[in-house]
């Protein structure tokens, strides 16, 4: 340990505080609630989604959030994804509480902890997996044993180290969302030119004539066989599901440049990620995703963005397990712009997507220094 250094258990330097439910007895008053929707993978706050509920006055009385509060996962999380993530409440007005679901920490002095270095701190708990360890699951949902939590080492350094360890972290934490912004706007930008040339694909307002994708690709129809246990242990072949690489095996069956689809309805409504995407090289591909193949790589990339823009509502299949068939998916009518348009949306394409690899490499390079420092700091 450092010179100067001390380790703390977290209930030494916190008061926990249970969340809000919704209010039984008059007089109410209409709070924003802070639930584990407003928690990012990152463990930072996210407003966007809030809800209001009708609280007991005495009840919010104790339970008002204050600046400086960490609020804590203690229920819910997935087999993907282990409750205890943490978030910092920094917002100085308005009447914000949290959910059931969460707890809050409440740094007893912060004149020996500063609330930042703290919530940084227990992130470094949580990426390390700690809090995996403390969950139970009961009825569907993860629990945290909360008792377990409160036991966890907290380093802590003399408070002009906090707050010098804090100031370092975030700066680097700004470096990362300034290059992830720039992403954004690159694929923004991506977009931008596509409408600029072509049109809105929904609407074709350019009156562009149309084909059906069959005849401008092939979709690729093919054996399917399960993959095994022995293939997903060991390998270096990409397998790819309805939304991307999903493991690692040893065999493959595509061999160069496609066009992967997804099959999965609920994707392909939700659009959370993109429907189509472009592979290339030895891959293995399972049955919950379409291959196209083009005879041009210009064509491929506009049948990607093509896609990726269009509303496929009308032609999902099914109510209990929507999906994208294949049938329906030869179906479509794209755009039957000249081959040449196609080049010089291709060339315009991939010279931002070699910005992006630049800025990609940076920040894989940025991000390996913040978890250097955040072991160093932490353990």
């Amino acid at each position: 340990m450092k010179q100067g250094w001390e380790i703390k258990k977290l209930g030494e330097v916190c008061d926990v505080l249970n969340g809000l439910w919704i209010g039984k007895k008059e007089p109410f008053v209409n709070i924003c609630v802070i639930r584990n929707t407003n928690f990012t993978k990152d463990c930072k706050l996210n407003l966007d989604n809030v809800a209001y509920i009708d609280a007991e006055v005495k009840q919010f009385a104790t339970r008002k959030l204050k600046v400086g509060d960490i609020i804590i996962e203690k229920s819910g999380g997935s087999d993907k994804q282990p409750v205890g993530r943490v978030v910092l409440f920094d917002i100085d007005s308005g009447d914000y509480s949290f959910s059931n679901f969460t707890s809050a920490l409440r740094i007893k002095s912060d004149v020996e902890l500063n609330h930042s270095y703290l919530h940084k701190c227990l992130y470094a708990h949580y990426l390390r997996g700690e809090t995996f360890k403390l969950q139970s699951k009961t009825t569907g949902l993860h629990n945290l044993d909360m008792k377990g939590y409160l036991r966890l080492p907290i380093p802590v350094p003399p408070l002009p180290e906090q707050e010098k360890i804090v100031s370092e972290l975030d700066c680097l934490s700004g470096i990362i969302e300034k290059k992830r912004q720039q992403l954004k706007e690159l694929d923004a930008l991506a977009q931008s030119i596509f409408y600029e040339m072509f049109g809105d694909p929904n609407l074709n307002n350019k009156k562009w004539e149309e084909k059906k994708i069959s005849e401008i690709c092939t979709n690729l129809d093919y054996k399917r066989r399960p993959i095994t246990a022995k293939d997903r242990i060991s390998g270096s072949i990409p397998y790819y599901g309805a939304s991307g690489i999903v493991d690692f095996v040893e065999d493959y069956i595509f061999d160069g440049a496609y066009l992967l689809v997804s099959e999965d309805g609920a994707n392909l409504l939700m659009r959370s990620t993109p429907i189509a995407f472009s592979i290339s090289g030895k891959t293995w591909v399972n049955n919950h995703a379409h291959v196209l193949e083009f005879d041009e790589s210009s064509k491929r990339l506009f049948v990607e963005y093509f896609l990726n823009l269009l509303d496929l509502s009308d032609i999902v299949r099914g109510c209990a397990q929507p999906k994208l068939t294949q049938a329906s998916l030869n179906e479509i009518k794209l755009f039957d712009v000249p081959s040449h348009l196609q080049q010089t949306f291709a060339s315009k394409i991939e010279a931002i997507e070699k910005q992006k690899a630049l800025i990609k490499q940076s920040l894989g390079e940025v991000e390996t220094l913040f978890n250097a420092r955040m072991q160093e700091y932490f353990g």
